[in-house]
């Protein structure tokens, strides 16, 4: 069990020394050397470095990967317009699977469930995109890729 300590073993407050070695002095339990203060250091910095890291990934992530939903329901293709190289996740929302093929072959996706999103990249080729459903024929839709 930890006791307080007296008044006189501790320094008191206003004290303008906050060197690790009064700290030490004053609090001889919690860190008895200035290697264990040092350790603490290192370890603080080590985290801080982690930490900035860290956040910077995630920001650099959720600026360049963001995915755009595409619904597919009632057998239906909704109109589609994305920029080059864009991520769109195709959500099906039939009871079926489905595909998206695109009719002149410069893509080909699939087959995706409503148990199995698909994730198709947009061709990096701006231009309009006739596609279809390998699975369904009747099923047709338009992918326009521009610049931003």
């Amino acid at each position: 069990m930890c006791s307080p300590s007296t008044p006189s073993s501790r320094p008191p407050l206003g004290n303008e020394n906050h060197s690790a070695d009064a700290f030490n002095d004053s609090y001889p339990v919690a860190f008895n050397d200035s290697t264990t203060t040092n350790v603490f250091d290192g370890v603080k910095l080590q985290h801080v470095v982690l930490c900035a890291s860290v956040l910077a990934a995630v920001a650099a992530c959720g600026s360049s990967t963001s995915t755009n939903e595409v619904l597919v329901k009632n057998y239906a293709f909704p109109p589609i317009a994305a920029t080059p190289g864009e991520k769109l996740k195709l959500v099906d929302g039939d009871d079926e699977p489905h595909t998206v093929t695109a009719d002149d072959g410069s893509f080909k996706f699939g087959p995706f469930n409503p148990k199995a999103p698909g994730l198709l990249v947009a061709p990096t080729k701006p231009g309009t995109y006739v596609f279809h459903c390998e699975i369904h024929p009747t099923m047709h839709g338009t992918l326009v890729v521009q610049n931003s």
